[in-house]
């Protein structure tokens, strides 16, 4: 039995105003329908790292069995991609990606992707400090983890989501606690 080999195709967008999470994920489901075989693997959507950018990234995953098959696959994805970014007015549009990737490059990329998501102890601490701040000590951090019901477990020892670091610091962030002025400027010594 021979299988097709798999291929990732990735277009990814600078968009002006930005989509929103609705948005992406609806022409995600867009493009596959338009695609024979293809499913969603991944959308996203976010600011660029180097230029501030509005981004929105779909990857696709679609077999194929010619260069031409995957050359036809990608010329869907882009055409279907912006007819839909356009059908939501947004008319400033440029492509930063559109390319095909082998599945295994793409798990290898995923993998990467994931690892880099997570946040270790030193950088949670920078972000429950208040604007201004220092971020907090090891100490207090793991004073913090005990006393708080609820704390986000790590996924690995030592390693959170982002995801879950960024909830967890916008809800205790401004929260009072020992040694941190409350908002009305009195401190907290218990």
């Amino acid at each position: 039995m021979t299988t097709t080999p798999n291929y990732g195709l990735t277009l990814t967008l600078h968009t002006d105003p930005p989509l929103d999470d609705d948005n992406v994920r609806d022409i995600g489901r867009r493009v596959t329908d338009n695609i024979d075989g293809a499913r969603t693997v991944m959308t996203s959507h976010g600011q660029g790292a180097d230029d501030g950018a509005h981004l929105a990234s779909w990857t696709v995953l679609a077999g194929s069995t010619d260069a031409r098959g995957v050359a036809a696959a990608l010329a869907e994805l882009h055409r279907v991609a912006l007819d839909a970014v356009h059908a939501l007015g947004v008319m400033r549009v440029a492509v930063e990606e559109l390319s095909a990737t082998s599945d295994a490059e793409l798990t290898r990329k995923a993998r990467v992707r994931e690892r880099a998501q997570l946040v270790g102890v030193d950088e949670f601490c920078e972000m429950l400090a208040r604007p201004g701040e220092a971020p907090l000590s090891r100490s207090r951090f793991y004073e913090l983890v005990k006393a708080t019901p609820g704390f986000p477990e790590p996924v690995r020892p030592g390693r959170w989501t982002r995801h879950q670091a960024e909830a967890a610091a916008a809800e205790l962030r401004d929260r009072p606690g020992p040694g941190r002025p409350s908002r009305s400027g009195e401190v907290d010594t218990e």
